[in-house]
């Protein structure tokens, strides 16, 4: 599932443990139940020469989310890295509401 590493406008969207629980950052997402969540250390993307920033949402009032900046595409061997140091925190449901 390294396709799951990606970027959005030019980083990929995170959200920090410390400022939202798993729910929260699933329920901020376009389509909930289409979601899963992840965790990961910091330490995994910055020991891969990607940078990780706390970039609070003001827009939505997202104080957790933080960006993961770096190319994440080539080489391919960063996204497979990234998932071997994640775990799934949160399943998706099998619904389409």
């Amino acid at each position: 599932m390294p396709g799951v590493f990606r970027d959005h406008g030019g980083a990929m969207s995170t959200d920090w443990s410390k400022y939202s629980t798993p729910i929260e950052t699933q329920q901020r997402a376009p389509k909930p139940w289409k979601n899963s969540v992840i965790s990961f250390p910091a330490g995994s993307p910055r020991s891969l020469e990607l940078t990780v920033e706390h970039t609070p949402d003001l827009e939505s009032r997202n104080r957790a989310h933080a960006s993961v900046i770096g190319d994440k595409k080539r080489p391919t061997w960063i996204r497979y890295k990234l998932t071997d140091s994640a775990k799934v925190v949160l399943h998706h449901s099998a619904g389409s509401n």
